[in-house]
């Protein structure tokens, strides 16, 4: 909400963004941080962001909350734990919910407004549904149920996940190590799953696994409907739900996901029942998918968009 109101006005923002190659580098060599840490001007930038972080937990601490969010659970505000956990641990987790809440959330909307703008007959058709079911941006349950809204949604997810490489996993150290098909996993040894790869491949995801085409997260009934030249062969049709995983996937999955969802439907919703959209003049949509970078979270290009008050 800060971000919003004060157009990042303390640079945290920046600060993220600008430090995501170091903490890439530090996530495949954990052992190199204690050095780097050390160096004058390397690490400046985490440094930054995590005083940031440790000073909101100290605002919390002092403060409290009247409310059980995630924080009041990591603090142990409730009083569970034998021993609360100590202040640089939940300073640590605080950095990363702030980053998880706000750099995976952000690509995303960016890109789905990219690609609306992009293919307006999916622009129409999502602004009809809205218009029609009159609901609020506050309505959490109802937005949920707006097919071509989720399928927007999911679409844009699946041609750009929040994090184009997949989450971590390694098997536990004096587990054995685990198999995977027939392949064996030493214990220790971090695997990735790339998502941008999954969600791309035409065995699992036909036709066109390239093109944004929300409509194929549609009943079979409304697709032919829309797309009958797409979808009236279903025999070409591959819609693989198991290989769509933009927020992980098995008990490590993302803890936020349901939020994110309400967070992404309540902001498409409340900004195209205000606005229409278009691409400023000059700019080039072609850049886009082109220019992403892919460090920890995704690092976005520009994206130059006039938005004009709806009559």
């Amino acid at each position: 909400m800060e971000l919003m109101q004060n157009e990042d006005a303390k640079g945290i923002w920046n600060v993220m963004e600008d430090a995501q190659p170091n903490a890439l580098l530090l996530g495949h060599l954990p052992w190199l941080a204690k050095f780097a840490i050390q160096i004058p001007g390397a690490a400046k930038k985490i440094k930054k962001f995590r005083e940031f972080s440790r000073r909101r937990v100290m605002r919390r601490y002092k403060e409290g909350s009247g409310q059980k969010d995630l924080l009041y659970h990591l603090m142990d505000e409730g009083g569970i734990d034998a021993e609360p956990p100590a202040m640089n641990q939940v300073a640590s987790d605080a950095s990363l919910i702030i980053i998880a809440g706000s750099d995976t959330v952000s690509p995303s909307l960016s890109s789905l407004f990219y690609y609306l703008i992009s293919n307006p007959l999916a622009y129409a058709r999502l602004q009809t549904e809205i218009d029609e079911s009159k609901l609020s941006a506050e309505d959490v349950q109802g937005l949920s149920k707006l097919k071509y809204l989720n399928a927007v949604i999911n679409e844009t997810m699946r041609l750009i996940p929040p994090l184009l490489d997949g989450s971590m996993r390694s098997p536990l150290i004096g587990s054995g190590g685990h198999m995977l098909g027939e392949h064996h996993i030493p214990e220790g040894t971090t695997t990735n799953l790339h998502m941008f790869t999954l969600h791309r491949d035409h065995r699992n995801f036909s036709p066109s696994p390239d093109k944004f085409l929300p409509e194929r997260w549609l009943p079979a009934d409304d697709q032919v409907a829309l797309e009958p030249d797409i979808f009236k062969n279903r025999k070409s049709i591959i819609h693989n739900i198991a290989a769509f995983i933009p927020f992980s996937y098995g008990p490590a999955d993302c803890i936020g996901k349901q939020m994110a969802m309400r967070e992404m439907r309540w902001v498409v919703v409340a900004i195209l029942k205000r606005f229409t959209m278009r691409f400023a003049d000059g700019y080039d949509p072609a850049i886009w998918e082109g220019e992403i970078r892919d460090y920890f979270v995704i690092k976005k290009p520009k994206l130059s968009i006039v938005m004009m008050e709806r009559a």
